[in-house]
């Protein structure tokens, strides 16, 4: 497993995503709401739709019996293009449990932001 060293520890703010390439294939860095970086494919497996100009939103829990609690927490990245929605720390969809995007794993060593590919 190769990492990619893709910067320093700021360079995204909290809720900020950036498209990167890596040979052909693209990927998606978001910094969610606890400060920690994920990284997946970045591209929306429903029309292949980059999903670097998507938006970094939070996400809905349930709360009682009908109602949901928002969680701005800023960890689903949204199509730009149908709105579906996936997690980015683990690549699931939020509406459809057989669909999700590749997730990679990512770490920060001495002030670098490092994906594993």
């Amino acid at each position: 497993m190769q990492a990619l060293d893709v910067g320093p520890t700021d360079l995204l703010a909290i809720g900020e995503v950036r498209r990167f390439d890596h040979g052909r294939r693209p990927f998606l860095l978001a910094r969610v709401g606890d400060g920690s970086y994920h990284a997946v494919r970045s591209v929306c497996p429903h029309q292949g739709v980059d999903l670097g100009d998507g938006t970094l939103v939070g996400r809905n829990l349930p709360a009682a019996v009908g109602r949901h609690e928002h969680v701005a927490d800023a960890t689903v990245i949204r199509c730009p293009r149908h709105g579906y929605a996936y997690d980015v720390r683990d690549g699931c969809s939020r509406f459809d449990e057989r669909s999700r995007i590749k997730a990679y794993k990512v770490t920060v060593a001495d002030g670098r932001v490092l994906v594993h590919v």
